[in-house]
């Protein structure tokens, strides 16, 4: 395992214990410490969106922006100046737990489906599709996906709604909703 950049450092193999070796505190921190450091980080980045959002009838591919950074301690957002943030890239290669959720708008109009996916580099690799059942009243109806990825160093994640009805479906702000959770949990096992 090589590569895993982090403020501690870079991930280098501890070298090998020898018998009789003696052990003193600069040894027991090379070797122990600063590893276990490193690997017991979990990077995490959070972000919501402050407004509602549309997303038009019969479409896909409506990549969802976010534009409230809750915390972002890993550097995934690269920060253009931009109003919101759509990407998301990792900085180090590992497997990365990915939470999203989004409150859509209930209605009276039954038979809209609509579907949350997880991409990976403009590739879904998770996705729950569910039909939104029309009521009366017009129930909201919370949605989300959620999974592990494999993404390397400069690879990034995004967050895609559908809504493959005949009728605009809104998803609201509300309750820290929509919402995206990335974490790093661990690198790649050789």
């Amino acid at each position: 395992m090589t590569g895993i950049k982090d403020d501690l450092g870079i991930w280098e193999t501890p070298p090998t214990w020898e018998v009789g070796e003696t052990i003193d505190s600069a040894t027991w921190i090379e070797r122990v410490t600063n590893p276990l450091n490193l690997l017991l980080r979990r990077p995490l980045t959070v972000l919501t969106q402050s407004a509602d959002t549309t997303v038009s009838a019969g479409t896909t591919g409506n990549v969802l922006d976010y534009d409230t950074v809750v915390k972002d301690d890993d550097g995934m957002i690269i920060d253009d100046g931009a109003a919101s943030y759509s990407e998301f890239y990792a900085q180090r290669d590992g497997i990365f737990a990915v939470y999203a959720t989004a409150l859509f708008v209930g209605n009276t109009t039954s038979g809209k489906t609509c579907k949350i996916s997880i991409l990976v580099n403009s590739t879904i690799v998770y996705a729950r599709e569910s039909p939104l059942v029309g009521t009366s009243s017009g129930q909201d109806e919370w949605h989300s996906v959620n999974g592990d990825v494999s993404m390397t160093e400069g690879d990034y994640v995004q967050i895609q709604l559908d809504n493959q009805s005949s009728s605009d479906i809104t998803v609201k702000a509300e309750f820290n909703s929509p919402r995206l959770v990335v974490k790093w949990k661990r690198p790649f096992l050789s």
